[in-house]
């Protein structure tokens, strides 16, 4: 039975309905850095930029290839930087079978490597693209030349803190499933300002990505798809990592805590991690200059392999 303060609630979020966004708006509001490729039947939005060995770079939920854009400003210098959206998200939108598992995203990273010519590649990934970076170079060891993952998910959810009060709220009261009756600017801002620790990155200019991105026609119901799937926790493919692996942290990140840190450091053998205090969920945006340096060092240790890198 739905109380009377949650009828409040739903007529003061209905005042504030967002309607869904046409593919086709979107995609005349994009760059001449878009690119379109087909995986599998599905048309997938990336970006390729700049020459030299290869990174495909993952963003996590409810994310973008957007994320990567101050990365890329200096990748792009000394690497082939190849930035897709995954399907769910972004300009890609939802799977055209509604296979929401890592096995399929492991598999999309897989294909897309294989449609651009890529043997062997760089390999990074955020939060839950972290995730299924591992995953991947646990498959393809030896095409992943070494592996760059920024508070990875594998041994804790998303927090369920880093979520507002009033999403949560939403949630219980009215299911996932009407989650389309209660997405708004005012949500969206008070749930980004969770990611970040330095709040005044939250600018209008940001929250206008997320929520095009969030609204765009079929987004909203594949991100609630995507988080009722089934996700293992405590992947037992980080205890299959071979690649040389960086991991990169924000010490004050609410999402995904960073003493999970320790726990990757314990099972991959081959690895360097660096944390970064006062900084939050997105280290290549808070903290973008030190943590591309730190990238950048990392990667420089293998490029005077030439087997290892694919040029453009």
């Amino acid at each position: 039975m739905v109380t009377k303060n949650a009828w409040h609630f739903l007529l003061y979020f209905t005042t504030m309905y967002l309607k869904d966004i046409t593919v086709q708006k979107i995609k005349a509001q994009t760059d001449h850095s878009s690119q379109f490729i087909e995986i599998n039947g599905q048309e997938v939005h990336y970006k390729d930029e700049g020459k030299g060995p290869a990174i495909i770079l993952l963003h996590g939920i409810a994310g973008s290839l957007f994320i990567w854009d101050k990365w890329t400003q200096q990748l792009k210098k000394s690497y082939r930087v190849i930035r897709p959206d995954l399907p769910a998200f972004g300009l890609t939108g939802k799977p055209n079978d509604n296979n929401f598992s890592m096995e399929n995203y492991t598999k999309f990273v897989i294909d897309l490597a294989n449609k651009l010519g890529l043997n062997n590649f760089y390999l990074g990934g955020h939060s839950t693209g972290g995730q299924i970076a591992y995953e991947t170079a646990a498959l393809i060891p030896d095409r992943i030349t070494a592996l760059a993952l920024v508070a990875p998910t594998g041994f804790s959810k998303i927090n369920n803190n880093a979520l507002s009060a009033t999403f949560r709220l939403a949630f219980k009261t009215f299911g996932k499933e009407h989650i389309t009756w209660v997405t708004s600017r005012y949500l969206l801002k008070k749930h980004l300002k969770q990611l970040y620790f330095k709040q005044e990155m939250v600018t209008e200019t940001l929250i206008d990505k997320y929520l095009n991105n969030l609204l765009r026609e079929g987004n909203r119901q594949s991100f609630f798809d995507f988080l009722n799937k089934n996700h293992k926790i405590a992947s037992v493919r980080i205890g299959e990592i071979v690649t040389p692996t960086l991991i990169l942290w924000g010490e004050a990140d609410k999402i995904i805590p960073v003493s999970d840190a320790s726990k990757f450091k314990s099972i991959i053998t081959n690895i360097r991690l660096i944390t970064y205090p006062e900084v939050g969920h997105f280290p290549f945006d808070e903290f973008d200059a030190a943590s591309c340096t730190d990238l950048m060092d990392f990667l420089g240790d293998f490029n005077h392999f030439p087997s290892y890198a694919n040029y453009a």
